[in-house]
């Protein structure tokens, strides 16, 4: 894949809709888990070098929470969603009535439940798409800084990757806007596969 494929629109708009599937699914579940309305906005995706996250993502020092699932079968990879601490402050805001240090057990689970929902809805997007058997892991849930989090992801599927897809949101419960980032690192095996699909 050439450098110039990161801005292909083939490949950007089907991510794109895949992103929006996906988040669209994860708005009805997290709704029908709190018992009230979640609106989400049209994902902006974009697909970049491993190199550049960090242009995109902001300050490596930021303090967020993050959630990551790992994933294998016929495509194989990690994806997390990353959310600041203003984000994390809303959704325990929204969420529990009340806000609570980032740290918190109770609120380290939300965190996490809310996280599996939305990276595994777009895992199950990215696996119907293709037509591909794809099995989660258990999810792992950690407040640091952004740039060990990101070092985590890394560690786990990114030796050998090359690109990553990373999707902006913004989810609306109520009168609460939660800014999140999902991150997605396929193989490159994986990403070969994802290319090929498109007839690329």
């Amino acid at each position: 894949m050439s450098k110039d494929d990161l801005s292909n629109p083939v490949i950007l708009d089907v991510l794109k809709e895949l992103a929006n599937i996906g988040t669209g699914h994860a708005v009805t579940a997290l709704s029908s888990m709190i018992g009230k309305f979640v609106g989400i906005t049209v994902p902006e995706v974009y697909l970049e070098s491993l190199g550049k996250v960090a242009n995109i993502l902001g300050d490596p020092e930021e303090e967020v929470a993050a959630v990551y699932v790992g994933y294998h079968g016929e495509l194989d990879g990690g994806a997390m969603v990353i959310f600041d601490a203003s984000s994390t402050h809303g959704l325990f805001q929204a969420l529990m009535g009340s806000d609570m240090d980032l740290c918190d057990p109770m609120g380290l689970s939300m965190i996490q439940e809310v996280g599996n929902i939305l990276v595994g809805s777009f895992v199950s997007a990215l696996a119907t798409f293709f037509g591909s058997t794809i099995l989660a892991e258990p999810p792992g849930v950690a407040v640091d800084m952004l740039g060990a989090v990101l070092n985590v992801l890394l560690a786990e599927v990114g030796q050998h990757a090359d690109y990553l897809i990373v999707a902006k949101t913004t989810i609306s419960i109520e009168d609460v806007n939660i800014r999140g980032w999902i991150v997605d690192i396929p193989t490159p095996e994986s990403f070969k596969r994802i290319t090929e699909k498109l007839g690329l």
